[in-house]
């Protein structure tokens, strides 16, 4: 099990080590909640909050079955 060792709490983000997590919990970055996964390239991979997926798979919901199909081979 991992552990966020790397908590933004004034805005000034930096890249993290390769393979760690990190937290944003500054509200002013509009990142709020977010967390993120140091690379090797340094360029963070930042995961979805679950109310963006559930905002999605509502609107995924919505849709025709054909609309559906294909957003689902757009997102692979």
């Amino acid at each position: 099990m991992s552990k966020i060792l790397y908590i933004d709490t004034d805005g000034t983000k930096g890249s993290l080590p390769e393979g760690a997590l990190g937290y944003d919990a500054y509200a002013a970055g509009g990142d709020e909640g977010r967390v993120g996964v140091g690379t090797a390239s340094g360029t963070d991979i930042l995961l979805s909050k679950k109310q963006e997926v559930d905002a999605l798979e509502n609107r995924v919901d919505t849709l025709e079955s054909t609309d559906a199909i294909s957003i689902a081979i757009a997102l692979g």
